[in-house]
């Protein structure tokens, strides 16, 4: 990941006056020598302070502080027009520092980095605010820096991020969000989040994509879903919140309050408290982190630069199977050469059997080892009657159907195709076995052995009313014929419609494709619905019989989101 910070020099720098400040204590956390996207010599330094009451190390999620900066460009650059940018890394996710100074998520892409301040003339050195306020979600944060002067494509920036540490508080804000604060803990986080909101307003839940979500009950969630709803009251306005929880304004959960219930009174008296208070700087970054970090004891990042070397042998072991040769290793120069020398190692047939392994790895389908195509329909004419004139079943291409699934996500990478065509394309990965036994329309080379897998669409599934038996045999399968036409479009849906995929997943009377639904939201959507609510406790909760799935809030909770997936997997 950081290697990808480098390539394509990825930070900002919010360009703001330091604010006069009460703070009491200033420590410097990090002093960074600057490097360049070029590989010239970069003689900058990028000094990174706290001002705080305490402190570095005792920062917590109710802690006042400023994080500055002071740049001392090289001598060369001095009096030149500069643009200045920042990147935080928090929880694994990039943020800008934009120019309104709001934090904005950040896709990684250098055309989407924009600086936050241009034509900014360079002194000797000059200090900037980049954060003044409170930290109200604990974790460890990585600040990178940059400026790149103007006529210039490259970019003078800190080689490693200095960091900051911010404990979880064990205390609710003492600031001018107090009474709210209060509030929120007395009468609202276990009384109405708790009990109502967090059954769908969570990770994983039915309300996954909803810009409020909350955490469940642990040591931080209180801090934590009081900094939730506040944000999202400040961004989407109370009287949004306060429609939703009534059940207007298209709410999927319908009513949760009544308006002239006590509970929707407490509602209103908290975000009534919240515009009183007066305007903080706080900024909330997405984190999945629910307490204080491990890694407390230094601001000086651990994380350095892997060798461009390192990172070609590794790559080179790991996608071919061998040691990098001399002229592998002697063409990676820079970032944008080891680029051109990785992706080079991602083709041939090693490669590719490193992808086949690593889709094994996920979805077991090696598993499957009987035919995944159900032998006794006889809609698969040319297979079934195989199956009649061999008298056994021995050479039935169930290699190549279980390794279908993995020749697919390496066909797309090879190709570089969106990586959703492995649930979406059209076709599948066939060997000539397989192209003569389902009539695919892959053409083949005389000289291809069945090692080789082509796109191929199935053309020959006959509907019943096309085929009719020719030859009953007591024993075992008869022998069909063709009298009708195949099926005009056959389904493909990727590895959705993948003979192995399907097998390994099956479906039965009792469970109607649901456990299939289950692992299509685990595997392709990163979604483990079972973890995604909690397990009613009380019996009395799941005694009803009126088709419980569709009525009972309790089971509706995840049936919701995974029978409609079920019912499209309905007859295969």
């Amino acid at each position: 990941m950081f290697r990808k910070l480098r390539a394509v020099a990825i930070f900002a720098i919010l360009m703001a006056p330091l604010s006069a400040h009460s703070l009491e204590i200033a420590s410097p956390i990090a002093t960074i020598g600057s490097a360049s996207t070029d590989g010239s010599p970069s003689a900058s330094v990028f000094e990174l302070s706290v001002q705080s009451p305490v402190l570095p190390t005792g920062l917590t999620t109710t802690t006042d502080f400023s994080l500055s900066l002071t740049l001392r460009p090289q001598a060369a650059d001095i009096t030149k027009n500069a643009s200045v940018y920042t990147v935080i890394v928090a929880s694994n996710q990039f943020f800008t520092l934009e120019p309104d100074g709001s934090y904005a998520p950040w896709d990684g892409a250098a055309e989407t980095l924009t600086p936050f301040v241009t034509n900014q003339m360079l002194s000797s050195t000059q200090t900037l605010t980049l954060l003044d306020g409170t930290m109200t979600e604990a974790g460890d944060y990585l600040y990178y820096a940059a400026y790149s002067i103007e006529g210039e494509t490259k970019l003078h920036f800190t080689p490693e991020p200095a960091q900051i540490s911010v404990k979880a508080s064990t205390e609710l804000p003492n600031n001018s969000t107090s009474q709210a604060a209060v509030t929120f803990e007395s009468e609202v986080e276990t009384a109405i989040v708790q009990t109502l909101c967090i059954a769908c307003h969570v990770e994983g839940g039915f309300a996954r994509n909803s810009a409020l979500q909350f955490q469940r009950t642990n040591t931080a969630s209180a801090l934590n879903n009081f900094g939730a709803l506040s944000t999202y009251v400040e961004k989407k306005g109370s009287d949004l919140l306060l429609a939703k929880i009534a059940g207007e304004q298209g709410h999927a959960g319908g009513v949760q309050l009544a308006k002239d219930s006590e509970a929707y009174a407490v509602i209103q008296k908290f975000v009534t408290e919240l515009s009183t208070t007066s305007e903080t700087a706080s900024y909330v970054f997405s984190s999945s982190d629910d307490g204080a970090s491990a890694r407390q004891a230094s601001f000086l990042t651990e994380v350095i630069l892997e060798p461009r070397q390192a990172t070609l042998r590794r790559a080179t072991l790991l996608l071919q199977g061998r040691i990098a040769t001399d002229k592998e290793r002697d063409s990676v120069i820079s970032d944008a050469t080891l680029r051109v020398a990785l992706r080079n190692l991602m083709q041939g047939p090693v490669f590719r059997e490193f992808i086949v392994t690593g889709v094994n790895d996920r979805l077991l389908t090696n598993a499957v080892n009987v035919p995944p195509i159900t032998t006794g329909f006889p809609n698969f004419v040319k297979l079934r009657n195989y199956i009649f004139d061999n008298g056994n079943m021995d050479n039935l291409p169930v290699a190549p159907l279980v390794r279908a699934s993995g020749e697919l996500v390496a066909h797309v990478i090879e190709t570089d195709q969106p990586y959703s065509e492995i649930l979406t394309a059209n076709y599948m990965m066939m060997n000539p076995l397989l192209n003569e036994f389902l009539e695919g329309d892959a053409i083949f080379a005389q000289d291809d052995n069945n090692a080789v897998f082509k796109p191929s669409r199935i053309k020959g599934f006959y509907p019943n009313s096309s085929t009719e038996v020719v030859e009953d045999d007591p024993n075992g399968p008869d022998k069909y014929r063709i009298i009708g036409p195949p099926l005009d479009f056959y389904p493909h849906a990727g590895l959705l419609t993948d003979f192995a995929f399907l097998a390994r997943y099956p479906t039965t009377a009792t469970n109607r494709n649901r456990a299939r639904a289950r692992w299509t939201f685990f595997h392709f959507l990163g979604i483990d619905i079972e973890k995604s609510s909690l397990r009613p406790l009380d019996e009395d909760s799941l005694t009803d019989s009126n088709n419980p799935t569709m009525n009972n809030p309790n089971c509706t909770v995840c049936h919701a989101l995974l029978d409609p997936v079920a019912g499209a997997f309905q007859n295969w």
